[in-house]
């Protein structure tokens, strides 16, 4: 039996979630590295928000503002 690893997204809207599959993978090092990728472009799209509003950028106001996530599951395919 062989492995798919199934990455997938959430907005965390709180009245209008929205789930969806960003990509299907051969290994957890892929999808691994698709979410590391993601949420490292995702920070940094949230610090140059704060920092056009011209505030600081802090991680609780980060989490309220961008709630997003991402993560893996594995499937087993024959």
């Amino acid at each position: 039996m062989e492995k798919v690893f199934i990455v997938k997204w959430c907005n965390n809207e709180l009245y209008d979630e929205i789930v969806d599959t960003k990509g299907v993978f051969s290994s957890m090092e892929k999808a691994q590295s698709y979410i590391d990728k993601w949420e490292a472009d995702y920070r940094k799209q949230g610090k140059e928000f704060f920092i056009h509003r011209g505030e600081e950028f802090n991680e609780e106001d980060f989490k309220d503002y961008f709630p997003e996530t991402m993560w893996i599951n594995t499937w087993d395919v024959q």
